[in-house]
């Protein structure tokens, strides 16, 4: 298991690597601010990744605006164009609401992917 932790603005993104999986947790608030960094780290590691399954957990998000979720929805995007399985883990309080808002379960599912709420 390999770890690198990397501050993203006001967010945290921890990536640790376990067989065909690799998780990457992040933490604090995504937003308009901090969503670009862990963009970039979410998208690396993908394009990185090819045939394996990246978990995004993020449990310890505390806030989410709508430049996280479309930050989310384009790493989506390029999992799918790279081959790669993407599963979002743990979205609880104001980001479950914001994400049940704009269903982005459904967008997932309907692509492929999966989310699981806390």
């Amino acid at each position: 298991m390999t770890e690198n932790q990397a501050a993203a603005g006001q967010a945290t993104v921890q990536i640790s690597r376990a067989g065909s999986e690799i998780t990457i947790g992040i933490s604090g608030s995504v937003n308009v601010d901090s969503s670009p960094r862990v963009r970039s780290a979410l998208l690396s590691l993908i394009r990185q990744s090819a045939l394996l399954t990246i978990i995004v957990d993020l449990s310890q998000v505390l806030y989410l605006d709508t430049s996280g979720i479309a930050t989310l929805l384009e790493a989506l995007n390029i999992a799918r164009d790279n081959s790669v399985r993407l599963r979002l883990f743990g979205i609880r309080d104001q980001p479950r609401s914001l994400a049940e808002l704009v269903e982005l379960d459904s967008i997932f599912q309907a692509l492929g992917a999966e989310v699981n709420f806390a």
